[in-house]
């Protein structure tokens, strides 16, 4: 990605703090935001859900609204997130074809233009019942800043203050940014993704909390 002053991708941790994100944690993911002379061009998200979890279930969710074509289940993924995850032609047949074997989907058979559709089948929607139901474990021990933290009240690191400052700096720039991706949402009136980044922004001010906890057990 390019990184200049004037044009730049810069990565944001939503949720979390420091370069190390939860990878076990379904909702989590890390925000690319892309900026021109401080003016907000574009983003991304990436998903910390292992992606073969998000292609099984993204499959299951679309054909549990009726049977589907491949390339109608591809068109729908972008409409749903917002062309955000990459998933392409290539990745939706492959991993139909895994759900068929384990006959969570169903071949319908093919078309006049020979294209096949797919259907859920009931032990699919039992998997993806139980997929939505299972609770999501955040592991927050394993974030890197949690970690800096201890390392520095072991060692009685000298600098800690200085340590928290930069962190808390990074924060506000995220949650500056973050602000204004919510208004461009709110614009678009895309309240499914503007669920995402308002989660974000509490994981965030609950970091900035935690700082001020740090600050006052000094």
């Amino acid at each position: 990605m390019a990184d200049s002053q004037d044009d730049y991708w810069r990565r944001v941790d939503c949720g979390h703090f420091g370069d190390i994100v939860w990878d076990n944690y379904g909702a989590g993911f890390v925000l690319f935001i892309r900026y021109s002379r401080n003016e907000l061009l574009s983003f991304k998200l990436h998903f910390i859900t292992p992606w073969r979890t998000i292609e099984l279930a993204a499959i299951l969710v679309l054909l549990n609204q009726g049977p589907h074509y491949g390339y109608e289940i591809k068109k729908e993924f972008d409409e749903m997130v917002q062309a955000q995850w990459p998933l392409n032609t290539g990745q939706i047949y492959s991993t139909i074809d895994r759900l068929v074997r384990d006959e969570l989907v169903d071949s319908l058979g093919k078309d006049d233009a020979d294209r096949k559709q797919y259907a859920i089948t009931s032990k699919g929607e039992d998997e993806l019942r139980s997929w939505l139901l299972k609770p999501v474990e955040r592991s927050m021990f394993q974030d890197e800043f949690y970690f800096k933290v201890l390392c520095a009240r072991k060692m009685n690191f000298v600098d800690e203050q200085e340590m928290i400052t930069r962190q808390r700096g990074l924060i506000m720039q995220n949650i500056m940014a973050l602000t204004k991706l919510r208004r461009q949402l709110y614009e678009q009136k895309n309240r499914n993704m503007l669920l995402m980044i308002e989660g974000s922004l509490l994981h965030l001010e609950a970091d900035l909390k935690w700082l001020e906890i740090i600050d006052s057990e000094k």
